[in-house]
């Protein structure tokens, strides 16, 4: 039997945490994403943190580690609520899902956010995630864009350069 622990991640976990990102980017149809290690260290470990993340970390009856799941956040503030963290990312690894993996690693981002004194977590989900809805409906989350008709709307990098010239 494996014994699960959620922990905060490392900068050693980074090479596990971009393979988890490519891996939710194919099922989201997305075609790039993070891919250069060294810019995801820094900006999860280096001076100055951009993103938090909380790993699922399985050790087998021999002792060998391996991260399974991801929950990569940040903290933001927001004009409604004030103090709030976003859950930009939480994937588990298709073996390991169906066990409260995704539970716990959301609860552990909670906790992070309660003891930042945050009033909310933001959550972001591709419409076409029903699992993603139900896990984020079962544990009290509400429809932003259905209760308050809100939209999120993004800049990529091209349309960020093009507005500052224009």
């Amino acid at each position: 039997m494996s014994e699960v622990t959620i922990r905060e991640g490392q900068k050693e976990d980074c090479n596990a945490m971009i393979n988890m990102i490519a891996e939710l980017a194919e099922y989201e149809g997305h075609a790039t994403w993070v891919e250069d290690i060294e810019t995801f260290r820094k900006d999860g470990f280096g001076e100055r943190q951009w993103f938090h993340t909380f790993v699922a970390e399985v050790k087998d009856e021999r002792g060998n580690t391996n991260v399974v799941g991801l929950c990569l956040f940040y903290y933001s503030y927001s004009m409604l609520n004030g103090r709030s963290s976003h859950l930009e990312s939480l994937y588990v690894s298709p073996e390991w899902r169906k066990q409260g993996l995704g539970i716990r690693l959301c609860k552990a981002q909670v906790q992070a956010a309660l003891l930042q004194e945050c009033t909310s977590v933001e959550i972001g989900a591709l419409s076409k995630n029903s699992r993603a809805f139900n896990l984020y409906k079962s544990i009290g989350a509400v429809d932003f864009t259905e209760s308050m008709g809100a939209h999120v709307f993004i800049l990529d990098k091209t349309a960020m350069e093009n507005f500052s010239k224009s």
